[in-house]
C-alpha cells in the first residue's frame, strides 16, 4: 500500500526462505507432503527428499514452493 501511496509501480522483491530440517519436520510443517510409501516430497517442486528420517535444506521461491535448488543470487 505504502508503495502505491509513493508513486512505486515495481512489486517488492521476491525473497528465497531456507529450511534445514529434518524431513518429518519439513512435513508437519507443510512443507513436504507424501508421495510414496514412506517418502516425502517438497510441496509445489514434487522433488522426492527420501524418507521421514532423513535431513534435508529447501528453499521457497516462489511462495509456496519448496526445492531443493538453492535460489538464484
Amino acid at each position: 500500500m505504502l508503495d502505491r501511496l509513493e508513486g512505486r509501480t515495481e512489486p517488492p522483491a521476491e525473497s528465497c526462505a531456507r529450511f534445514n530440517a529434518g524431513n518429518l519436520a519439513h512435513w508437519q510443517a507443510g512443507r513436504a507432503r507424501v508421495c510414496a510409501i514412506w517418502s516425502l516430497c517438497a510441496v509445489g517442486s514434487g522433488e522426492n527428499i527420501g524418507f521421514g528420517v532423513g535431513q534435508t535444506v529447501l528453499y521457497e521461491h516462489p511462495a509456496g514452493n519448496f526445492t531443493t535448488s538453492a535460489c538464484a543470487g
